[in-house]
């Protein structure tokens, strides 16, 4: 088969789209093979296909990235919608008719989403952690596997339950 310009327009189109080469060596009537040879002999070809698969990628990150942010806001936001359901129903002299129910809903800011968004967005005014440091120097004993804290000054474990509150 014969690398033709036509050939060339419509494995990139469909490289942009995100088929694979193999698709697009079907698509074109050439073998995986034909298709693997053009690309490592011609130059020219092998350039537009690189540029035709990194524009698809390019899109792709974009638009999971756009994606995300939308699902995030959101989920950040809230969001309302209405749910319309349909029943039969009679009428008075029992004839069916249609009869459709909306019901406007609303759905809350989801915490865990607002608690990510600002500790990303600002992590020096929000952490989802609490740290803190306590230096002592403490000897504790292992018995049957057990450790005793018997020997840790009260004063020491006041701080450690001070902390953890």
């Amino acid at each position: 088969m014969k690398l033709t310009d036509d050939r060339v327009e419509t494995i990139c189109s469909m490289l942009r789209e995100g088929y694979s080469r193999k698709k697009c060596a079907d698509a074109v009537h050439i073998t995986r093979q034909t298709f693997h040879n053009w690309y490592m002999t011609n130059p020219t070809f092998a350039g537009k296909v690189d540029e035709a698969e990194k524009e698809y990628q390019v899109w792709k990150f974009e638009g999971i990235k756009r994606d995300c942010l939308d699902s995030l806001k959101t989920l950040i936001c809230g969001t309302e919608y209405d749910e319309v359901t349909t029943e039969m129903r009679q009428d008075a002299n029992g004839k069916p008719y249609e009869f459709k129910k909306v019901v406007h809903k609303k759905v809350l800011p989801n915490v865990t989403a607002v608690i990510f968004a600002l500790c990303n967005r600002d992590p020096q005014n929000w952490q989802n952690k609490v740290t803190g440091e306590i230096k002592e120097e403490v000897k504790s004993t292992n018995i049957n596997g057990s450790l005793s804290l018997e020997k840790v000054p009260t004063d020491v474990l006041a701080k450690v339950i001070e902390f953890m509150k």
